[in-house]
């Protein structure tokens, strides 16, 4: 069972990676999105980190 964490992280990551990466070549030609890219990829590295943590808040769990 998965819990609703990771189904929102699940859903969150591509979605958030294929954003920012479109939203990155695209900002060559723009420079406000510039901007919108680095929130972007802020975003997704903090959703990764979460997940990171979520899982390894789930190991502690299993030692204990």
């Amino acid at each position: 069972m998965k819990s609703t964490t990771e189904k929102f992280l699940n859903l969150v990551v591509p979605v958030t990676f294929t954003l920012s990466t479109g939203i990155t070549i695209m900002s060559n030609k723009f420079d406000s999105l510039l901007t919108v890219s680095f929130i972007m990829w802020s975003i997704l590295l903090l959703s990764i980190y979460v997940m990171i943590m979520h899982k390894r808040g789930q190991r502690l769990k299993r030692v204990h």
